[in-house]
Order: C-alpha cells, then sequence, then structure tokens
C-alpha cells in the first residue's frame, strides 16, 4: 500500500479569522487537537479540520520565531501556485454557498474574487473547480466531480466563458444534471 495523505498545515495570522473562513465559508468541522498542543510547555494556538481522512492544520506561527512563516503576501488568487484542494458534493451549491456570501468573478476584493473552471469539454482538468482565497492569501480550491448546474445558470454567473460557448456544450457531453 502507498503513502495517504494525513495532513497539510497552512500558517496563519489570525486564527479567529481563519476560523470564520474554513467554518464559517466553507463549512468545514473542528475536530480536537492533541491535549499537548492545547497547554503546556509545546501548546501554541492553532485549529485542525477534519476532512475525509486527511486534516487540515492551522497553525498560527511565533512572530519570534527564528524562521518565520511563508506567507503569500500581497498575491492575487492564482490557480497554479501552491494551493489546497477540497472535493465536494455538489458544485452548484458550492456557487450557491460562496455566491451568497458575497464571492463573485472578478470581485474588486482579493478575499471576494473568485475563479470558475467549469471544465467545458475543451479545458482539460476533469472535473469543475473554484478557486478563492482564504484570509492569510492561501489559494483554495473547491472541486466536484461532475458539473451539476444547467448552462443557463453558468452563464449567468459572468465566469469569463462566452455564453454561446456555454450555451453550445451539450448535457451528456458535460454531464450536467438539470437544475
Amino acid at each position: 500500500m502507498g503513502p495517504e495523505l494525513h495532513h497539510v498545515s497552512l500558517p496563519v495570522e489570525n486564527l479567529a479569522r481563519s476560523r470564520e473562513f474554513y467554518a464559517g465559508v466553507l463549512g468545514l468541522i473542528e475536530v480536537p487537537r492533541p491535549g499537548p498542543f492545547e497547554a503546556g510547555p509545546k501548546s501554541f494556538p492553532g485549529a485542525w479540520y477534519q476532512l475525509g481522512s486527511g486534516q487540515l492544520h492551522l497553525i498560527v506561527s511565533d512572530p519570534g520565531r527564528a524562521s518565520p512563516p511563508t506567507y503569500r503576501t500581497n498575491k492575487k488568487l492564482d490557480a497554479r501556485d501552491v494551493h489546497v484542494a477540497l472535493r465536494v458534493r455538489s458544485f452548484a451549491k458550492a456557487l450557491e454557498v460562496l455566491t451568497t456570501k458575497g464571492y463573485r468573478v472578478g470581485h474588486p476584493d482579493d478575499f471576494k474574487d473568485m475563479r470558475v473552471s467549469p471544465n467545458l469539454p475543451h479545458q482539460g482538468a476533469g472535473f469543475p473547480q473554484i478557486y478563492i482565497l482564504d484570509p492569510d492569501r492561501h489559494t483554495v480550491e473547491i472541486n466536484a466531480e461532475t458539473l451539476d448546474i444547467a448552462p443557463e445558470r453558468l452563464a449567468a454567473l459572468d465566469i469569463g466563458i462566452p455564453r454561446e460557448e456555454i450555451a453550445r456544450f451539450s448535457h451528456e457531453a458535460t454531464r450536467i444534471a438539470p437544475p
């Protein structure tokens, strides 16, 4: 048996702000951290979230450390940069939740901007994707196995793909479920 992903750690500056994003926006469930990390000489601020069989660990770094954490300071949303990818059951529901929370394609606020790649036949990834930034500018990808949104609804999101191109692809070719 080969290795399995155990966890991914991300440095964060403000734990409350990061918790609001990961639990409040993405809906992740926080799990308890080991006791020594919560109290005692080896304790440090952080939060852990369960992701299937793996976990996401948010760690507030000590500013006095000799080796400071790596932050993506002033970087824009970049789908080809280092990122964490989360698989969801419904692409349509993920888009609905994010737009309800103020996310839009091309939003002038970097922290409300999103990129959407619906995986039209020529786009290549094999699954639809959404990209957003967390409060520390870590790129987060949200993807689903299938594109479960009607072309009309997708076109209305103004994702940067011409409406004619979205209208051309068939339900069968892209495995789109009706709205």
